[in-house]
C-alpha cells in the first residue's frame, strides 16, 4: 500500500495519533513503506529523508556520537524492526534502565537507528517501564 491508496486522510491520522505519532508503527500498522510514509508526512524537517544503504558497518559504534561511541548496543534501519542478533543485548539493556543503573536513548544518522545503554554515574531507584511494555519490535 502507497500514502496515494490512502483514500481516507483520517485514518492516517488516527492511527498516528494511537501509535503516540510514531510513524515507524504508523507504518507498520497501515502497511505503508516507512519512507513514503515520512516524506509524505514531511516529518525531518525541511531536511531530506535518508534511508540506509548498503550492509550493517562491520562496527556498529562508528554510527554513534563521538564521545557516545562506547555505549552503542544496537542498530536498525529506520523504520525496521531490531535485528534478532541483538535481542538479547536490548533486554539486557532494558533491564539495566529498569534497575535504576543504565539510561537508555536512540539517535538517527544516516537512515540508521543507533541504541544507546550509557551507565548512571549515581544509580536512580529500580523503575518498572520496560518490565510494562513487552517484546521488542
Amino acid at each position: 500500500m502507497t500514502i496515494k491508496a490512502i483514500a481516507n486522510e483520517e485514518l492516517l491520522r488516527e492511527t498516528l495519533a494511537e501509535t503516540g505519532f510514531n510513524p515507524s508503527k504508523t507504518a507498520r500498522r497501515l502497511g505503508i513503506d516507512y519512507g513514503q510514509l515520512i516524506s509524505a508526512l514531511k516529518l525531518q524537517s525541511g531536511r531530506p529523508f535518508v534511508m540506509a544503504t548498503g550492509p550493517e558497518p562491520v562496527d556498529i559504534r562508528t554510527l554513534g556520537r563521538p564521545g557516545l561511541q562506547p555505549f552503542v548496543v544496537a542498530l536498525k534501519r529506520c523504520g525496521g524492526e531490531w535485528p534478532a542478533k541483538y535481542r538479547s543485548i536490548i533486554e539486557i539493556a532494558r533491564s539495566a534502565y529498569d534497575a535504576g543503573t543504565h539510561e537508555m536513548c536512540q539517535q538517527t544518522t544516516e537512515g540508521w537507528v543507533v541504541l544507546y545503554s550509557i551507565p548512571r554515574k549515581t544509580p536512580t531507584k529500580p523503575r518498572t517501564y520496560f518490565a510494562t511494555m513487552g517484546a521488542i519490535d
